[in-house]
């Protein structure tokens, strides 16, 4: 799953989502969160911490499903390179 230009308020923390469910993978949900900007792996257990979201502004975030890999990175930041 691939997002563009995503509006995060600061002060804030953010999972990851699937099937519209917080349950973990056994369940057939997707609560995918525990860990940093602006890379990391994501953990799909029902009960994975938050990723906090230190300063607000446009986002540009990446995430794998597959492998819980995700990328969170200022779209400033993520336009320059």
């Amino acid at each position: 799953m691939v997002l563009k230009k995503v509006e995060l308020i600061g002060g804030k923390a953010m999972k990851f989502r699937a099937n519209d469910s917080w349950d973990d993978a056994s369940k057939g949900g997707g609560n995918w969160g525990t860990g940093e900007i602006p890379f990391g792996k994501a953990e799909n257990s029902g009960g994975s911490g938050n990723i906090s979201i230190e300063k607000g502004g446009e986002y540009f975030i990446e995430f794998n499903d597959l492998t819980g890999e995700y990328i969170i990175m200022p779209l400033k930041t993520a336009q320059k390179k």
